[in-house]
């Protein structure tokens, strides 16, 4: 695989603080689930991964879920890492890879699909204001992509 270079600032202290992040399936696949009525249903994929959020942040990371929203082709995360063990990169590894090898165990998708996308896109809040508001945009997200497809129809 050749060499890519990092999305990662190099400045920001990507072990500690508060972050906003989201990663998305491969091909942007609506695996996780639809939106019905403005709330997310999750698939059966979807509930692994929502599972998966939950036993990464309370489990081996001690990394504080501040809020978490699976949409069907994409996750948002608002994560506390200000006590936790390892920082935002391995968060993320672990949890896409324990929803992929759940995924692909109990054969809710072949064994040689990938999941994910590579990487994930990161927003470092810096107030308590700015995570507020993140949370506020996570929780709120399945009623507005509702209301996104009823505007664009």
């Amino acid at each position: 695989m050749p060499d890519r270079p990092s999305l990662r600032n190099p400045d920001l202290p990507y072990r500690t603080g508060t972050f906003l992040v989201t990663f998305v399936t491969a091909h942007r696949r609506p695996l996780l689930g639809q939106i019905h009525d403005g709330a997310f249903v999750p698939s059966v994929v979807g509930r692994i991964v929502e599972e998966s959020i939950e036993w990464t942040g309370a489990g081996p990371m001690g990394a504080r879920v501040l809020a978490a929203q699976c949409m069907p082709d994409h996750v948002h995360i608002v994560v506390d890492l200000r006590v936790a063990r390892a920082g935002l990169g391995r968060f993320v590894a672990t949890v896409k890879a324990r929803a992929t090898r759940e995924a692909h165990r109990h054969h809710h998708i072949p064994a040689t699909t990938p999941l994910w996308q590579r990487s994930y896109h990161d927003r470092w809040l810096t107030s308590a204001v700015a995570a507020c508001r993140a949370i506020r945009y996570v929780e709120a997200n399945p009623e507005q992509a509702a209301e996104r497809r009823k505007t664009s129809r």
